[in-house]
């Protein structure tokens, strides 16, 4: 995520992982952001709208992080290469053909996902998608 919490110098791995029960903490707070982004926008914007700035908020909110790494994932397992050729791909600050295809259709269904939900069920999904997701 993107927001920001004050650092003492590096992280133990010990650190990290007594820190894991404030994931779902996290996951509130986006959620929290999401749902009132959505209340907000929704006063002026169509629905359809609404939901893609959603989701460029939750991309923006975690830094990119997580389709970043969806992306390296797609050109590493996409291509006919040895698992060397694979590492090294995943490792590269340029995303590939595989990586932009796979971003688009995991971007296209995370919006087709937000259209889909009930709006009587809408906030709930915003607020408790991101805290689930956390607590994987």
């Amino acid at each position: 995520t993107i927001i920001p919490l004050p650092q003492r110098g590096k992280v133990s791995p010990e650190e990290v992982g007594r820190s894991i029960g404030y994931f779902p903490v996290v996951g509130i707070i986006i959620g929290l952001i999401l749902a009132g982004l959505n209340w907000l926008l929704g006063l002026f914007l169509p629905p359809t709208v609404v939901n893609a700035l959603l989701i460029v908020c939750l991309v923006v909110i975690s830094g990119v992080l997580h389709l970043d790494g969806f992306i390296d994932t797609c050109d590493g397992i996409a291509g006919h290469k040895t698992p060397e050729e694979r590492w090294q791909v995943m490792h590269d600050s340029r995303a590939g053909g595989f990586g932009i295809i796979g971003a688009i259709c995991l971007l296209l269904v995370k919006w087709v996902s937000l259209n889909s939900v009930p709006g009587s069920l809408l906030m709930a999904t915003l607020v408790l998608m991101p805290v689930v997701s956390r607590w994987a």
